[in-house]
């Protein structure tokens, strides 16, 4: 059954970033802000910075052309669940500053066009 849904997922192509669904305010700040470069949600209050692993990795795998000029750069974020981007394709520069992961994260065969920076 799991991998008749990863079949489906995958034939659905790839997502771009306005099609996502965000569920919390700094999400939605994420999503609105992407484009213009760095996101900082060091500012949000403390418990109010979380983003969910699936919104992240439905971002960094997104074909959204628009991503590629300043790629993704999210400051100050807290990654809730199990980031797993497994024989995934990151099309953008990746940095992801100053962030805590809550779960695990999973790069095993990932390939990255630009740089990945998690400082």
């Amino acid at each position: 059954m799991s991998l008749l849904l990863i079949i489906l997922g995958a034939a659905h192509g790839p997502v771009c970033a306005t099609e996502l669904q965000a569920r919390s305010e700094a999400e939605r700040f994420v999503l609105a802000k992407v484009y213009d470069g760095q996101v900082n949600l060091r500012d949000f209050p403390e418990g109010k910075r979380e983003l969910s692993a699936s919104l992240i990795a439905k971002l960094l795998t997104s074909a959204d052309a628009r991503l590629k000029p300043n790629g993704v750069s999210i400051w100050g974020a807290v990654i809730t669940g199990d980031l797993d981007l497994t024989d995934q394709q990151i099309r953008y520069d990746v940095s992801m500053g100053d962030c805590t992961f809550t779960g695990d994260v999973t790069f095993d065969g990932s390939s990255f066009a630009g740089r990945l920076d998690l400082r």
